[in-house]
């Protein structure tokens, strides 16, 4: 083949297209579609959560710790008596029964020793079935705003009542407090009084371990 004839082939052979980069117009479109529907979904999202749920999604709420709950208690003063406010007699008080009960140990609630004490008599039943009640009368002097019983056995039902005079009948006296006596003492706030008779007045005594209902009492102190 001569140069001529090469020159020819050359320029009769077909030329391969250049590839040409694709539209960018195109590819922006599908970025910008699929947006939309991100968009849309989290939308619908939403409003789901606000027709159904009732409002708007909020965040949960911190965990709260509990702490462990605590009590406190006081001891009342062992203050004694003073002049404010002087027992001037104390005996028992049995109007429905003998007319005493242990009277000769009275004398130990006003001692300010805790070791001695007043007891009831020993019922075989219990002290309701028996009689209305049983307790000790007090006179004092002054006007004493508050009672503290110390050593007094546990579970007994009694009641504080207060009279100007001397009457056989609890019931006619003022009731003042109704209580249960508490493990260790017990201090109860008293309204104005000036001087009369303050009556510890006991209604159901607590069953002991010998199978007797009695109770038993330390110390009674009237304090100004």
């Amino acid at each position: 083949m001569t140069a001529e004839q090469f020159e020819q082939a050359l320029l009769a052979a077909p030329t391969p297209r250049v590839p040409q980069p694709g539209p960018k117009s195109g590819s922006r479109r599908l970025l910008v579609a699929a947006a939309v529907l991100v968009v849309a979904a989290i939308g619908l999202v939403v409003l789901g959560r606000v027709f159904i749920g009732g409002g708007p999604i909020l965040p949960d709420p911190p965990t709260a710790t509990t702490q462990p709950a605590t009590t406190s208690s006081s001891v009342p003063p062992t203050t004694a008596v003073t002049a404010g406010a002087t027992i001037v007699v104390a005996e028992a008080f049995d109007p429905f029964g003998g007319g005493g009960e242990n009277d000769t140990l009275v004398d130990n609630v006003l001692d300010q020793d805790a070791t001695t004490t007043w007891r009831t008599e020993r019922y075989q039943d219990p002290l309701p079935v028996i009689k209305p009640g049983v307790g000790l009368r007090f006179d004092v002097d002054g006007s004493p705003e508050q009672l503290q019983l110390l050593g007094f056995s546990t579970g007994t039902r009694f009641e504080v009542r207060w009279s100007p005079d001397v009457v056989p009948d609890p019931q006619d006296w003022e009731r003042i407090v109704e209580a249960v006596a508490p493990a260790g003492a017990a201090t109860f706030n008293l309204p104005p009084r000036t001087n009369g008779h303050w009556l510890l007045w006991l209604v159901d005594l607590p069953l002991q371990s010998d199978g007797t209902y009695y109770a038993e009492l330390a110390q009674v102190r009237f304090a100004p």
